[in-house]
């Protein structure tokens, strides 16, 4: 059975597509529950923590893609 890992890069590259920096994308998510810092977006990026449910929700809909689109298969 295959599981879904998240996948730091395609969360980097929907960040730069959009044109959010990690601060600006802070700021963003910091407008609605539950709060991200700058450091939780880096910590994302660099793969060192993942997004909880309610963040990919809230990342799927900045970006317009499905939740999906950030995991990989493993």
């Amino acid at each position: 059975m295959k599981t879904k890992t998240f996948c730091p890069e395609k969360f980097r590259a929907a960040r730069i597509a959009k044109g959010f920096s990690y601060l600006s994308l802070a700021r963003l998510l910091q407008k609605s529950e539950p709060k991200a810092s700058k450091q939780s977006v880096w910590k994302w990026e660099t793969g060192k923590a993942t997004p909880s449910y309610r963040y990919l929700l809230l990342l799927s809909a900045v970006f317009r893609k499905p939740i999906d689109h950030f995991f990989k298969s493993s």
